[in-house]
């Protein structure tokens, strides 16, 4: 019975160069596929990361302006109220 070493120093210098040619290749495609998925990883992180912050900004203004809008209303309503209550007020003294 012969041990995988063996077989490995058996084997004729075809054989090994074939195999240690294809390790080479199999190595430096890992390498490149790891480096491109890796700075494509980080571009598309950055792109959501913008779109996030523009998103969040888009909503913060939208929140902003609601609430603007929102106490503009609510200072008109309460000078309508005011000024029927203080128009009520007088019409009752006038009646008295």
């Amino acid at each position: 019975m012969t041990s995988p070493t063996q077989g490995w120093r058996n084997a004729s210098i075809g054989i090994k160069l074939a195999i240690s040619n294809f390790v080479l290749v199999l190595v430096f495609f890992s390498v490149f596929i790891f480096t491109i998925s890796h700075l494509i990883g980080k571009m598309i992180e950055a792109a959501s990361n913008a779109e996030v912050v523009a998103k969040t900004k888009l909503a913060v203004d939208l929140a902003s302006a609601s609430d603007r809008d929102l106490r503009a209303r609510g200072a008109a309503l309460g000078e309508r109220y005011r000024g029927q209550s203080h128009a009520g007020t007088q019409a009752q003294r006038q009646a008295t």
